[in-house]
């Protein structure tokens, strides 16, 4: 555990921090809010202005954001039910099928037995997303050994859990954060609760906070205790930020009090009672952390025209401010990282060359855009990103190729931005029969194993071996700097089952995403809940590297290719067919038949 963080002006608690302290001789702080404490009922928003219940929540002194019943909002963002029960010794049990999550009011804690999976399956699912894959039946979850628990210290953050009338509860924005892999969420604002999918607009106008320039102590200590807290607990310290491992080690608090200058700074600025200050350390803190997509804290920007984001545009726009200076500073190195990322994208003419060999280019409902070139006997698929359209865009090249004799098919993902797994694993499965992928959780250590069920051959039905999906190619993948999240993960996988990479290595990114709210009702997405790692266990945060490197401007050179393939599976077959020869002659008539497959 880190050290305690308490930021606090309440009496009910003793210990004050020297840092809130310091900050209250800087910050002009207006009169305290008051909350009334006790039972009241929220008007709530389930995802539509259509569907409203009055909820009956709790409010408390000093907490800007209402106290909500854990099971109750468990159960509005998952469709997995869960039960709550009080214990004898006073605790209270949340379960539902997969786990438990035990909660003791006097202690502050929350203790799960497996979080990972109690979490992370059956969030909500707006109606028409197409994270809603059609080709996949299902997962099985599995942890590799038995998961060792997991225990959230609020008491440390300041965060008291309360109980009433035989149940417990959280903050609103609390249980939000400790439940954002599901992908749903909840403002409150102007005495209602909004439910929202993901990137849903909320049902209330959250957005008039910020017409608000000066934020009160009572928030000011609330969510700067939350953030922390959030950043202890549910980031995952991918190695691609700067300041990951002091992170992991000491703290979110801690390592912005000890880094330096201007991480001192920006804690100042989360601790001030400016709310363009405040706007301005979230936007510093975005390019402190960025880890090439995953971390953003600073989406409130884009409501432009509020007065905290004017004044926000201000301090940006002074370039002698400190702040400004900072920002400056490491957006400079951000965009060195966006550069490199991007540097695919100046060889795009490439293609050009082979428009006689391209049998499709299309773009597909959702506005990307999917193309297939046969070159030789080598079929090579281009496409950006991990969707539904493109497992059905990869089938059909699949059909292509297989018709036309194709020996070789690449999958050109060199400029891909990542998307869903699901879609990354159809694709892993489709070329090396590898159905799992494999997790771990950053507090606990635990490796977890998610099966996936596809239905292959997409003809709507779950078949399982029985699926008509039968080709025999010979696979590779192209990767660059371009290749991020999901884009990194499949060759990383493949990599593992002897499917050679070309290119450059692959950006990285790997690792899932949630979505946090703040007490004003502002997004913010983190690097969060697990890392993906590699049958073997490696980590596949740094990327793929090449089993046969090209320079940008050949990567998309089909005869180079065309090459390359010919002779890695010439040499291949030739080792494998030496090997059979070998064990035939070795083993004479014991053996029946060799039929052997070999990894190089």
């Amino acid at each position: 555990m880190q050290d305690k963080i308490m930021i606090t002006n309440k009496t009910k608690k003793s210990v004050i921090s020297i840092g809130l302290c310091l900050s209250f001789l800087f910050a002009s702080f207006t009169v305290q809010e008051v909350y009334a404490q006790g039972k009241e009922t929220i008007k709530t928003y389930l995802y539509s202005r259509d569907r409203v219940e009055n909820w009956q929540c709790y409010s408390k002194d000093h907490v800007p954001v209402p106290y909500v019943p854990v099971d109750e909002y468990l159960n509005k963002v998952y469709t997995t039910y869960y039960s709550s029960e009080k214990l004898s010794d006073g605790t209270y049990r949340v379960a539902n099928k997969r786990g438990e999550m035990i909660v003791d009011p006097e202690k502050d804690t929350i203790t799960f037995d497996a979080f990972e999976r109690f979490l992370y399956y059956d969030g909500r699912i707006e109606p028409g997303d197409t994270s809603q894959m059609k080709y996949e039946a299902g997962e099985e979850f599995t942890y590799v050994g038995d998961p060792k628990p997991l225990v959230m210290d609020l008491s440390a953050y300041d965060i008291d859990i309360i109980e009433e009338d035989g149940k417990v509860y959280l903050p609103l924005t609390t249980i939000c954060d400790i439940a954002s892999i599901s992908y749903c969420s909840a403002v409150y604002y102007n005495g209602a609760i909004s439910f929202n999918y993901s990137l849903q607009e909320p049902f209330v106008n959250w957005e008039g906070n910020l017409n608000n320039l000066t934020r009160s102590a009572d928030e000011i200590a609330f969510t700067y205790n939350e953030l922390c807290f959030a950043m202890d607990y549910l980031y995952v310290f991918p190695s691609r930020c700067q300041l990951a491992e002091e992170l992991k080690n000491k703290g979110f608090d801690r390592t912005l009090r000890e880094h330096d200058n201007e991480t001192r700074l920006v804690r100042e600025y989360l601790l001030s009672s400016d709310a363009s200050r405040f706007v301005m350390a979230l936007t510093i803190l975005t390019v402190m952390l960025d880890d090439g997509g995953h971390t953003y804290l600073d989406y409130v920007v884009y409501n432009g025209g509020s007065p905290v984001i004017k004044a926000y545009k201000d301090i940006l726009n002074d370039t002698s401010d400190p702040a400004t200076v900072i920002y400056n500073e490491w957006y400079s190195k951000k965009l060195a990282r966006i550069a490199n990322s991007n540097r695919i994208r100046n060889y795009q003419s490439g293609y050009n060359k082979y428009e006689s060999q391209k049998v499709f280019d299309q773009n597909s409902s959702d506005g990307n855009r999917f193309r297939y070139y046969e070159y030789d006997d080598t079929g090579i698929f281009v496409y950006h990103n991990y969707n539904e359209r493109t497992v059905e865009y990869f089938k059909k090249a699949l059909d292509l190729a297989k018709a036309h004799g194709m020996k070789n098919f690449v999958l050109d993902q060199s400029d891909n931005d990542g998307g869903y797994v699901d879609s990354a694993m159809y694709m892993v499965y489709a070329m090396t029969g590898e159905d799992k992928s494999y997790f771990e959780g950053p507090k606990t250590g635990n490796i977890t194993v998610s099966k996936d069920y596809f239905d292959l051959d997409l003809d709507g039905e779950f078949e399982e071996e029985n699926e008509d999906f039968h080709y025999s190619f010979n696979y590779a993948v192209i990767c660059s700097a371009g290749s991020y999240s999901a884009g990194s993960n499949m060759p990383c996988i493949v990599k593992e089952y002897g499917v050679p990479i070309l290119g450059q290595t692959s950006g990285g990114g790997g690792c899932y995403w949630g979505e946090f709210k703040m007490t004003w009702g502002n997004l913010y997405n983190l690097a969060s809940y697990a890392t993906l790692k590699t049958k073997d266990g490696k980590s596949i945060e740094d990327g793929a590297s090449p089993d046969y490197e090209l320079d940008y401007s050949e990567i998309h050179d089909f005869e180079k290719i065309d090459q390359i393939l010919y002779k890695h599976y010439a040499k291949r077959n030739f080792i494998k067919k030496c090997i059979y020869l070998l064990l035939r002659s070795t083993f004479k008539d014991n053996l029946l038949k060799v039929d052997i497959y070999v990894d190089f």
